[in-house]
């Protein structure tokens, strides 16, 4: 029989809580922590506590064991515009162009890099020819 979990749904109520009245969550994991090992507790022992915590809190987000549904985002709308370039807005074709641009840029300087590494290929074999 699974256990009952019991100590992360009290410590995202308490963590909540916390956020509700003003904390930021990452302070907010950190007070609990102190609040459950007390304050003689090591400053890694608190560290490694609310890392915990936190971990277990977005768990329980993410189950959607919350009280309340979720909020939804909205989907991102990305419009296009019709125009005599067959649908495309004006935004995909810049950066269409600037995609293209830094392709070819890459391709110019690699085939100079190979142009390169054949001279020097050239001048190695005439020293070793040489017997230097």
């Amino acid at each position: 029989m699974p256990r009952t979990a019991v100590e992360g749904p009290a410590n995202h109520a308490r963590v909540t809580e916390l956020i509700a009245q003003g904390s930021k969550k990452s302070e907010a994991f950190v007070a609990v922590a102190r609040e459950i090992l007390g304050a003689s507790a090591s400053d890694e022992d608190v560290t490694k506590k609310a890392r915990s915590i936190s971990t277990n809190f977005y768990r329980i987000e993410r189950e959607g064991k919350t009280d309340g549904p979720k909020p939804v985002k909205p989907a991102k709308v990305v419009k296009a515009t019709a125009s005599e370039n067959g649908g495309y807005s004006g935004d995909v074709l810049s950066q269409l162009g600037q995609a293209k641009a830094a392709v070819d840029s890459a391709i110019a300087e690699a085939r100079n890099q190979a142009a390169e590494l054949d001279a020097l290929r050239k001048f190695k074999a005439g020293v070793e020819a040489l017997n230097i």
